[in-house]
């Protein structure tokens, strides 16, 4: 390994290692790390300048590797507040860093491969995709990423997760990540997120996993903990708001909704207990075709709502589906404000004995139900299977509860 100085002479200096770290005399040291390049340049600085550089500016190492298999870097060899990336590439990071790891790569395509590291950061994200076309995660070993509780303000809208990204995100990979979202939420994107591998574990304030335009989960395991939302997809466009789910066994304990996207939620494979919520799964639009899914909440299992869109719906055509709703004073098993449309599939809807205001099933505009079994089950184990009649025959408000048992589930 070789060290870089400011020197007042002009030096270049061949580089076949990585993780350098800079020996300034600046009060903030940062890492700039390319793929691309194989040399460090340090330009002529006269004494008087040098003195200007160390108040004013950070002098800086730059770490390079030539290798085709992209750059590697020792995070515990790092000292300054940043490791800046600026150029599309492979990124294996690996040990222990306090700071932040930064990419501005002008929209290129960056992957990260996090081996056994730990990053924790004291002002902003510990990992924040500033600029770049698409950031992926590749998870070897066993990983953590942390922010703390107090950002430095600098943004009117601030990056507010512990992995925040302004583009697309991708998380893979056979490893594991633990993700402490101290400030607001654990992994956020402002564009895409798919996540299709890892033991992923995500503790956060508020939205443990969430994205703007499109949320898909496709493998991997998810266990989420939210003082929000579990899963997010918030965007309002009509091509945004939307979650899909096909894989992957996901767990998740959330202050308020479990799932939930401003348009449309379509689970078609996978295993989603969703152990604790105020609503399970909540969208304009919901379509279970598929998976196991399991629901407890204190309000609606399912709930088909919107504040900006009329077209409301239920639909499910496949899948096993249990919930255990409305587990406070009121709450539905399956709620729509518009439609249900039942045609397929396994559904049991478990009847809280201590519910006030609380249906199996209702709907605003009627339910169709042409396929799948509809069990309603008592707290004492009293089973009706439902049909269309039966749950048209009873009104706006559709199937209520039923008598006998004591107790919860």
């Amino acid at each position: 390994m070789k060290i870089k100085k400011a020197y007042t002479t002009l030096l270049i200096v061949p580089m076949l290692l990585v993780g350098l770290s800079a020996c300034g005399t600046s009060s903030k040291n940062e890492s700039s790390v390319s793929a691309e390049t194989d040399k460090v340049v340090s330009t002529d600085i006269s004494t008087e300048e040098e003195e200007v550089v160390e108040t004013a500016t950070t002098i800086a190492s730059t770490t390079t590797a030539e290798s085709t298999s992209g750059t590697t870097i020792d995070l515990s060899k790092e000292t300054g507040e940043t490791v800046e990336i600026t150029k599309a590439g492979t990124y294996t990071l690996t040990g222990t860093y306090t700071g932040q790891i930064h990419i501005n790569a002008d929209k290129a395509d960056v992957t990260l491969i996090l081996k056994d590291a730990k990053i924790t950061s004291e002002n902003g994200p510990a990992i924040y995709a500033e600029d770049a076309d698409k950031t992926t995660l590749s998870l070897v070993g066993e990983n953590t990423v942390s922010d703390s509780s107090n950002y430095r303000e600098t943004e009117t809208e601030p990056a507010n997760a512990a992995i925040y990204a302004q583009d697309s995100l991708i998380v893979t990979g056979e490893g594991a990540l633990t993700v402490e979202g101290n400030y607001e939420a654990g992994i956020r994107t402002k564009d895409d997120l798919v996540i299709d591998g890892g033991n992923i574990i995500v503790e956060a304030t508020t939205d443990a996993v969430k994205a703007t335009d499109t949320l898909t989960i496709t493998g991997g395991m998810l266990n989420l903990t939210a003082g929000n939302d579990g899963i997010q997809a918030s965007g309002t466009d009509p091509d945004q708001g939307m979650m899909t789910i096909t894989g992957g066994k996901i767990t998740i304990s959330a202050s308020k909704q479990g799932l939930q996207a401003t348009n449309k939620i379509e689970i078609s494979g996978g295993e989603l207990t969703v152990k604790d919520s105020y609503e399970g799964v909540e969208a304009a639009n919901i379509a279970i075709k598929g998976g196991n899914t399991t629901v407890y909440s204190t309000d609606d299992g399912l709930n088909a709502s919107s504040d900006t869109s009329s077209d409301l719906s239920i639909e499910i055509s496949d899948g096993e589906l249990s919930i255990y709703a409305g587990l406070s004073s009121q709450g539905d098993g399956l709620d729509s404000n518009g439609s249900i449309t039942i045609s397929g599939g396994t559904i049991n809807i478990y009847d809280p004995s201590n519910a006030g205001d609380w249906s199996a099933v209702d709907s605003e505009t009627g339910t169709t139900l042409t396929g799948g079994v509809v069990t309603q089950i008592s707290s004492s184990g009293e089973k009706i299977v439902l049909t269309e009649e039966t749950i048209q025959s009873q009104g706006p408000g559709g199937m209520g509860r039923m008598n006998g048992g004591s107790g919860r589930f």
